[in-house]
């Protein structure tokens, strides 16, 4: 997820590894998959959680039994590099949550979700958005309400 303050560059806001389940055609945490948290500096994955407080929390995928917790994701600030690319060309919208796939021939942009789910953001990292985020968020949505962007 990645954040842009009005005249400044966007900058990462967290990073989430979203993996599918046995029986599932999607990684989406809603559909039964797990989401872990990445370590913003080192790409290294942490626990992984599910949606529900009853599929509790997985330091192995819970079908394969491959590790997740420590394991580093390769490519991972080549990723973070081609969203935060991304977002920089757009003129709207000020927050944007990316679906990137790594790929053997690297990073792959799937797309970008103006209205991405705060859980998700959230919950793998266990613990809520920084105040000071939180405040530059508020004052976005204050702004906008009072003067909707342009459409381009």
């Amino acid at each position: 997820m990645t954040f842009r303050d009005a005249g400044a560059p966007p900058v990462l806001i967290r990073a989430v590894f979203k993996v599918a389940r046995s029986g599932s055609e999607v990684d989406n945490l809603h559909a039964g998959g797990v989401a872990c948290q990445v370590n913003p500096l080192t790409g290294e994955l942490g626990k992984g959680y599910g949606n529900l407080p009853l599929d509790g929390v997985h330091t192995h995928h819970p079908d394969s039994g491959a590790a997740m917790t420590s394991t580093r994701l390769p490519d991972y600030r080549a990723a973070i590099a081609l969203a935060l690319d991304a977002h920089a060309k757009l003129l709207v919208p000020w927050s944007v949550g990316w679906d990137v796939a790594i790929t053997p021939q690297g990073p792959m942009l799937l797309e970008g979700n103006p209205m991405w789910g705060a859980d998700l953001a959230q919950a793998p990292h266990g613990e809520p958005f920084d105040a000071d985020f939180v405040q530059r968020l508020l004052a976005r949505l204050t702004a906008s309400a009072a003067s909707p962007p342009p459409v381009p």
